[in-house]
């Protein structure tokens, strides 16, 4: 009896320690697979959504759609797949469905689907005096705006699958904010529309910077912006700059991520000099400094810039097929 109750005692050590091996590796292992998570974990109306997939190594590609926007995402790593998606100013405070698609070598596909809870945001009301040919634009002036109209929408549409940015993004003017996405915005008492960035205090001269970097798409002088800068950073992400006084690049230079595109200025419908920036999504502004919070952690791809010299090529470091054009393009710069 003795010799069974320690033959027994034995089988139950084992067990337990075969027990605790398991759970130890499972946290060695970290989540289940595949796991999705998002930055902001609360996001609201106006944010940009950092997606992320861990799937293991078998996964050879994957696509979402959220909002109705096709969603392209990114190696991030071995095993990690990334996306940024947009959460438009308009979009109803709910839980919204998350639907990705993922395919292996082989070519099989599998779909998994997340519910996301998306916040009101608390936008203000502001009220401005501008010159009225800037609310009601005199007849002669009409068709420049309609050309003008024409040459932002070819801009959206010149995007694709390189990834031109590299975590973090960086403010393009260190000076204080005047003005915050989203404000619903009177001219000269009329409600006219929505701030689609936000205003960086600056004197004239001041340098701006590229905020990542990228290929510039638009670069001029357009009635209601002034002098500004378009850049395409690939995947259906651009920043904007408007009311420079110069411009320091043409279109289709590529830039790096902190370079001057040009300085501070007053042109355009303006009321003092200033820095507008925004950035556009999927076509879709959504909220610069909420773009600038996100946590990337490190980077793991090289810089593209220097793979983009002249005699390397461009790179295409995604991956996959650019977003199609009537899902990642918008009409209008409006502010």
């Amino acid at each position: 009896m003795r010799a069974l109750f320690i033959a027994l005692a034995g089988v139950a050590a084992a067990g337990v320690a075969a027990s605790g091996n398991a759970a130890s590796g499972a946290a060695r292992e970290g989540p289940k697979m595949p796991h999705v998570s998002w930055q902001p974990e609360a996001p609201r109306q106006g944010d940009p959504l950092l997606l992320e997939l861990r799937a293991g190594g078998s996964v050879q590609r994957v696509r979402g759609r959220f909002l109705g926007r096709r969603v392209e995402f990114f190696r991030w790593g071995p095993g990690r797949w990334r996306a940024l998606a947009p959460i438009p100013a308009g979009t109803r405070p709910d839980r919204h469905r998350l639907r990705l698609t993922l395919w292996d070598a082989s070519g099989r596909r599998r779909t998994l689907t997340r519910s996301i809870g998306v916040a009101e945001a608390d936008f203000p009301t502001s009220e401005l005096s501008v010159d009225p040919k800037f609310t009601r634009p005199p007849a002669a002036v009409r068709p420049r705006i309609r050309r003008e109209r024409r040459r932002i929408r070819r801009a959206w549409q010149d995007t694709g699958p390189t990834r031109w940015w590299r975590a973090p993004f960086l403010r393009p003017l260190k000076s204080p904010r005047t003005s915050v996405f989203g404000v619903r915005r009177l001219f000269n008492g009329k409600l006219r529309s929505r701030h689609n960035g936000v205003d960086l205090d600056g004197k004239i001269g001041d340098p701006i910077r590229a905020t990542n970097h990228g290929r510039v798409v638009l670069a001029g002088d357009l009635y209601y912006t002034g002098r500004c800068v378009f850049i395409d950073h690939g995947y259906g992400l651009f920043s904007v700059y408007f009311h420079m006084t110069d411009l320091r690049v043409k279109e289709g230079e590529v830039v790096h991520k902190g370079q001057i595109i040009g300085t501070v200025g007053e042109s355009g419908r303006v009321t003092g000099p200033h820095l507008h920036f925004g950035i556009k999504l999927l076509g879709a502004y959504v909220d610069p400094e909420r773009l600038l919070a996100l946590d990337f952690g490190p980077e793991v791809a090289p810089d593209p810039v220097a793979a983009a010299a002249p005699g390397n090529g461009v790179p295409a470091a995604g991956g996959g097929a650019p977003p199609q054009a009537s899902e990642a393009v918008g009409g209008s710069a409006s502010e």
